[in-house]
């Protein structure tokens, strides 16, 4: 490059203020990381207490996904099209989720302690005791 090249990219008003933009959008790029990871976060505890994952967050993730995708290649010279809030927010389609697969369901209480009567019943038949015959305790020898 010469100097007189070097010199007008230098006072090109259109590069600085593409500079003034990649400060915004660096900025606004850490902001919706921190978004994302929180969303992310808030997603597993909602699919842990009810599980599956919640639709409108699930939106909210891609769009703010989308939109780091889009600063990321306005900040690397990908393309000359600055992100929102300079054009719309982006649209994003979900696919569909499959069905989640039925999954254990304790038993009631009484079911539970139903079993365990039950197993301890059979039990105490396989030892050769009896079910109506109560349990034999030992009496200490005397000599």
């Amino acid at each position: 490059m010469q100097s007189e090249e070097i010199t007008h990219n230098l006072k090109d008003v259109n590069q600085w203020m593409r500079i003034v933009y990649m400060v915004l959008f660096t900025v606004l790029f850490n902001a919706s990381a921190f978004i994302l990871g929180l969303v992310a976060v808030i997603q597993a505890i909602f699919a842990l207490i009810t599980g599956r994952p919640n639709g409108n967050i699930r939106e909210l993730a891609a769009g703010v996904s989308q939109y780091i995708h889009e600063i990321a290649r306005f900040l690397s010279y990908s393309t000359e099209e600055k992100p929102f809030p300079f054009k719309s927010w982006p649209e994003v389609e979900l696919e569909d989720l499959p069905e989640p697969s039925p999954s254990y369901t304790a038993p009631a209480a009484e079911e539970t302690v139903a079993e365990y009567d039950e197993v301890q019943e059979t039990e105490s038949v396989e030892e050769g005791g009896s079910e109506d015959k109560e349990p034999e305790t030992e009496v200490p020898d005397k000599t």
